[in-house]
């Protein structure tokens, strides 16, 4: 069961303001919705002392499963290195599963000197679930990190036993990490992933680049890895941090960071993505177009970009997300299945990081990251998560509120945010966080969850959905 955390102080409502011009103005207010209050999901969370961190949450149509890094030794058997725990709610998040293992050789894997499961990513789509994750040692036998799988079709209540995700890993000499997943619910998958390891067969060199792989019968067996950026057999730039979306209709999209050298400087930071419109299709060689900048700065005053995330809505509207340097969150947005994209607008200022975005299903989006500032509506100083939303995919962005109910009170971190939106609308959004909360979770973090309800619900105004122009302060 989950270990339900004590009430927060009721935080000052807002309303939203809609307008609709006839013969005369009428003005209809919605309460501007909140987060549930957080819940721990892993049963364990108040007596626990092992680091659960790290947590990545998918929808199963309305069964919501997520999966985080833990060296809480659930088993009794399987020590305190970092592993792969799971736990599944069928009820909207009201009861959790007790924890189990998705890594299913975490009671093996400490005599052979392993070191790390982590960076788990979960995905869902046409009934088949899938995790994959960074890890080392015990399926390879080596000194640098892979990329290990498993599939449930169940729903999360049973996982397949991990396997790597290419035969390619055993014996080369780069790190995979970073990966990313995404399917378009027909039984076509596609991870991508960073990776520095200079592969003879695509000349890679030994700087990072962008690699994937391909699958087309549902997550069962995977294309050998190849690359994304077109240029990978001749820059020596660093390209990191991928992340990946496809609209479920052939067009897949693949965003990362560039770290430059030469000419531009080693401290600049460039946005850049490529696209693929048959790498879903198993008749054809997969390609990807030339590798592009979005929104470069003018001169003289670059400034890095990263944390990139991108996300659609499936009809057409595509919106990333991204860090900005240390003091921005902001979001570009595309109409044309991202042949060409908006100028970047501000999400989010301050000490920020961490962005993600989710489309809402009613033609909005929703807007997350951590930030650690001292808020004008009281948050406090520490780090916390912060929300907003964009009516009108992702033009324009709502003011803030925070995620967690306990913000003005606590003096803990929170990050790692991560959220999906389920079948019926409802948004998920689970983290982690090393608050103790009043002394009920302890002094290690754990993973909290919250959610919302749909929001066509929320912001039916009698006339239209979704008709929300603006939020009062």
């Amino acid at each position: 069961m989950p270990i339900q955390l004590p009430p927060s102080p009721p935080a000052a409502r807002r309303v939203s303001v809609v307008f609709l011009v006839a013969l005369a103005s009428t003005a209809a207010l919605v309460a501007q919705p909140s987060f549930e209050p957080a819940m721990a999901i892993h049963s364990n969370a108040g007596t626990d002392t092992g680091a659960d961190n790290r947590p990545s949450v998918a929808a199963d149509g309305t069964t919501w499963i997520v999966a985080w890094r833990s060296r809480e030794d659930v088993s009794g058997g399987a020590g305190t290195d970092d592993d792969i725990l799971t736990v599944r709610s069928t009820d909207g998040g009201a009861t959790w599963s007790e924890p189990g293992f998705l890594n299913s050789y975490a009671e093996d894997d400490n005599a052979t000197g392993h070191q790390a499961d982590e960076s788990v990513q979960l995905f869902a789509g046409g009934g088949t679930i899938l995790a994959i994750w960074v890890t080392n040692k015990y399926l390879v036998n080596d000194s640098v990190t892979d990329l290990a799988f498993a599939r449930s079709t169940d729903g999360g209540q049973s996982w397949s036993a991990a396997q790597l995700l290419s035969a390619d890993f055993a014996g080369d000499t780069g790190e995979h990490v970073a990966p990313a997943l995404a399917t378009d619910g027909s039984g076509n998958w596609v991870v991508v992933w960073e990776s520095d390891d200079p592969r003879a067969d695509l000349a890679l060199g030994t700087d990072a680049d962008i690699l994937f792989s391909r699958s087309n019968d549902d997550g069962v067996t995977w294309s050998a890895p190849s690359a994304v950026n077109d240029d990978a057999d001749e820059d020596l730039a660093r390209d990191y941090d991928p992340t990946l979306a496809t609209d479920g209709d052939g067009t897949w999209i693949v965003a990362w960071s560039r770290e430059s050298s030469g000419s531009r400087g080693a401290s600049e930071g460039d946005l850049l993505l490529a696209r693929s419109l048959n790498v879903g299709d198993s008749g054809e060689t997969p390609a990807w177009s030339a590798a592009a900048v979005m929104d470069p700065d003018p001169a003289p005053a670059p400034s890095d970009k990263s944390d990139v995330h991108i996300a659609t809505d499936g009809a057409n509207r595509w919106v990333t997300v991204f860090q900005d340097g240390s003091s921005e969150i902001r979001a570009h947005s595309s109409t044309d299945d991202g042949v060409t994209w908006s100028l970047s607008v501000v999400l989010a200022e301050g000490s920020v990081d961490e962005p993600m975005t989710v489309a809402l299903g009613d033609g909005s989006w929703l807007g997350l990251w951590g930030a650690e500032q001292a808020s004008s509506r009281g948050e406090g100083v520490d780090r916390d998560l912060f929300w907003s939303r964009s009516p009108d995919g992702g033009a324009t962005w709502g003011p803030s509120s925070a995620v967690n109910d306990y913000a003005t009170t606590d003096s803990g971190e929170d990050d790692s945010v991560h959220a999906v939106v389920d079948s019926l609308g409802r948004t998920a959004v689970v983290w982690s966080s090393d608050e103790d909360l009043e002394g009920v979770l302890g002094l290690d973090s754990d993973v909290l969850f919250s959610s919302l309800p749909s929001f066509t619900a929320i912001f039916w105004d009698g006339f239209e959905t979704g008709d929300l122009d603006a939020w009062s302060p």
